[in-house]
């Protein structure tokens, strides 16, 4: 449960406080919780969202189904020999490529490592291991001491 509010005089004061009062009455005693205060962020206007996609995303989506592009062509047409090289693989891009190669869902919705659940996790592992695996990429099973090993 994620609550908004306004900070006046050192306190925190929201209009949603009674639905936090009643999610909490409705947990039984013992149940870790977290909770975060911070300061609201706009890192974006709401200008440059849609300049990327109304405009950008759109356009691109809207022309690859004009000509029948699915994901495979695209890939082959974005990934030619004219890209700049030399760029090393890190994990940052790795991790995103495969969130998009091995999408992981909950109630039509794609899920990211920080929301899965440790059998999404699980699953989104398998699909990673497998394509990877098929690629050519020897990854050994995981081991339960894997981080004391390194």
């Amino acid at each position: 449960m994620k609550i908004q509010g306004i900070s006046f005089d050192g306190k925190f004061f929201s209009e949603e406080q009674h639905k936090m009062n009643s999610y909490l009455s409705g947990l039984r005693n013992g149940v870790p919780l977290t909770d975060e205060i911070r300061p609201l962020e706009r890192s974006k206007t709401d200008k440059q969202l849609a300049t990327y996609f109304g405009l950008l995303m759109e356009k691109v989506v809207t022309q690859a189904d004009d000509k029948a592009i699915d994901t495979s062509e695209f890939l082959r047409l974005i990934i030619q020999d004219d890209l700049p090289s030399g760029n090393r693989l890190d994990k940052n891009f790795l991790y995103e490529l495969l969130l998009k190669l091995c999408p992981v869902c909950r109630s039509g919705k794609k899920l990211t490592l920080s929301k899965m659940t440790t059998v999404e996790l699980s699953k989104f592992y398998e699909l990673c291991w497998n394509l990877m695996s098929s690629r050519g990429f020897d990854i050994p099973k995981p081991q339960k001491d894997w981080r004391e090993k390194k």
